[in-house]
């Protein structure tokens, strides 16, 4: 009787530990593990695939922020969507990332890859 309670008991915790990893990561706090020299910020609506990446900056280019961009996106991707792969929207001139200058900000968009 005892060995029945116990596999039953085991098999709830199991199915309700099959929750969404949104509910179960929302006080997750991810963090580099150096400081990101630029400040930025995500937007994107609620689990949707695309985003934008604003940062702010004193002239620096698209080099100089490129990295705390990528950390930004690559968490919200992993943490919403399981994956790190990113679509960046691409410049048709310089065939690197496409960003706007405007307002002492850069803004960055791209789309998570969702398998």
């Amino acid at each position: 009787m005892i060995k029945k309670i116990s596999i039953y008991m085991i098999t709830i915790v199991g199915l309700l530990g099959c929750g969404s990893i949104n509910s179960s990561l929302k006080s997750f706090k991810v963090k580099p593990t150096e400081p990101l020299p630029y400040k930025t910020s995500l937007n994107a609506q609620k689990n949707a695939e695309g985003f934008v990446v604003l940062v702010k900056h004193k002239e620096q280019g698209i080099e100089e922020v490129r990295e705390s961009v990528r950390f930004e996106a690559t968490k919200y991707c992993l943490l919403k969507f399981g994956t790190s792969n990113i679509n960046w929207k691409i410049s048709q001139t310089t065939q690197d990332w496409a960003f706007d200058s405007g307002s002492g900000k850069l803004t960055f968009s791209g789309q998570c890859e969702v398998r």
